[in-house]
Formats: structure tokens, sequence, C-alpha cells
């Protein structure tokens, strides 16, 4: 591993690389922990964590590696090249190429290509039109595309698709629908479709979560759900989750999640994410937990 100041890390395998102005990095096996600027990065399996000032991402199975900065990173295998401040991404493999300011996100296989700004996007394939500033997202497949004011998040599978500030997205599919306007809980598997401030429910199709805030409570029959959020605790029967948003401890049986985000420490395990929001625990163990904390987003 080749770590440094606005080195670039190279790493053989289908690994991460990652490094920050910090910068230690090391890599033992399969595992990466980079530390930028305060920040500890841990990746064990095929699973990765990123931490960018302020910013988490996370992303499991085929991963991507981040740089930022003004870095350059190449990864040979599942190859990826970063750059942060110019921000071209791209990976050969399931390639993704991704323009984060100009925002051009691409990947191949299940592509998703996105711009943002008044852009207007069109791919071929699963094919995705997005606009971001008018706030149209349309999705074609099994495929996600997401526009978050003014940021981009794409995701494959049976996912979810979100839209912030009273916009509408459809996704044809597994589909979900979600309008928020500031928090976003996203669960892929049977996902789950959350209105926050504007406390309406909506339908998921599959194991359905529906949840409200600001003190609504919610019970839902079938894998039941009973939510409070601003007495917050959430419990599902089944796939069992416990949450307390402003205490901020979250719990869920099955693949387990945890995570710190003002303190900055993330660690996942294979399919296994811990999560601290300032003063948020969140623990999940079952397919996956999506957050965001002021801002943040973890998948």
């Amino acid at each position: 591993v080749e770590s440094g100041n606005s080195m670039g890390v190279e790493e053989m395998g289908m690994v991460v690389e990652e490094t920050c102005s910090g910068m230690e990095e090391e890599e033992m096996g399969m595992a990466v922990e980079v530390t930028c600027s305060g920040m500890v990065e841990e990746e064990k399996g095929l699973a990765v964590e990123v931490i960018y000032s302020g910013r988490v991402e996370e992303e499991m199975g085929m991963v991507v590696e981040e740089t930022c900065s003004g870095m350059e990173e190449e990864e040979m295998g599942m190859a990826v090249e970063v750059t942060c401040s110019g921000m071209v991404e791209e990976e050969k493999g399931m390639a993704v190429e991704v323009i984060y300011s100009g925002r051009v996100e691409e990947e191949m296989g299940m592509v998703v290509e996105e711009t943002c700004s008044g852009m207007e996007e069109e791919e071929m394939g699963m094919a995705v039109e997005v606009t971001c500033s008018g706030m149209v997202e349309e999705e074609k497949g099994m495929a996600v595309e997401v526009i978050y004011s003014g940021m981009v998040e794409e995701e494959m599978g049976m996912v979810v698709e979100e839209t912030c500030s009273g916009m509408e997205e459809e996704e044809m599919g597994m589909a979900v629908e979600v309008t928020y306007s500031g928090m976003v809980e996203e669960e892929m598997g049977m996902a789950v479709e959350v209105i926050y401030s504007g406390m309406e429910e909506e339908e998921e199709m599959g194991m359905a979560v529906e949840e409200t805030c600001s003190g609504m409570e919610e019970e839902e029959m079938g894998m039941a759900v009973e939510v409070t959020y601003n007495g917050m605790e959430e419990e599902e029967m089944e796939m069992v989750v416990e949450e307390i948003y402003s205490g901020k401890e979250e719990e869920e049986m099955g693949m387990v999640v945890v995570g710190i985000y003002s303190g900055m420490e993330e660690e996942e395990m294979v399919m296994v994410v811990e999560e601290i929001c300032s003063d948020k625990e969140e623990e999940e163990m079952g397919m996956v937990v999506v957050q965001i904390c002021s801002g943040m987003e973890e998948e």
C-alpha cells in the first residue's frame, strides 16, 4: 500500500484504497484502514466505509474507492480512479464514472448515469433520466437514482429511490416513493419508505415498514412496527428494530450495523456497519440500514 498527501494508492484485489489529507493507510489482507484528518476507516471483507470530513460513504460488495482533496487513486482489479476536487471517478469492471462537482455519474452493469444542476441524463441499458434542479427522476429497471438537492446517489438492486424537499420520485420495480425534508431512512432488501417532516406514511412492497415522526406513533399489522419518534422508540416484530431517535439508540436484529458519525469512526465487517450519529447509536442486524445524520447519508 502506498499512501501520502496527495498521493495515489494502489491495491491489488477487489478492495478499496483511500487516502485523505491526514493520511495513514494500512492494509491487512483485504482490509484497509484510513485516517483522514482524524477520521478512521476500516475495511474487512469486500466492504468499504469511507469518511470524508463530515461525510460518510459506505458500500458493500463490488466496492468503490474514492479519495478526496485532489487525490488520485488507482486500484488494480475492479480498478478505480478517483480525483476528488476535480472529482472524476472511473472504475473498470462494473465500472463507475463519477464527476461530483459537475455531477455526472455513470456505472456500467445495471447502469446509472446522473447529473445535476439542470442537467439531463440519459442512459442506455436500464435507462435513467435525471434532472437535478428541476428534480425529476425516472428509473426503469431494478436500479435507483436519487437526487438530493445537488447530491446524486445511485444504487443498484432492489433499491430505494428518494428525493428531497417536496420532490416526487417514481421507481418501476420494487418501487418506493419517499419524500423527506431533511431526514431519510432507507433500508435495502425489504425496503422501507418513510416520510419524515410531512408525517405521512408510505406503503412499501415486501416486509413493509412504515414510520412517521414528530411524536407520532404508528403500528403496522403483519411484520408489525411501532414507531414513536419524539418519544422515540421504534419496535419491529420479526426482523426486530428498536430505535430511539433523540436519545438515539437503534438496534435491529439481523446483520449488525453500528457507526459513529461526528466522532467519525466507522467500521464495517463484511455485512456489518456500526454507526453513531452525534450521540445517535444505531445497531441493525438484518439486511441493511441507511441513515442520514445531519446531511450525511450511509448505506
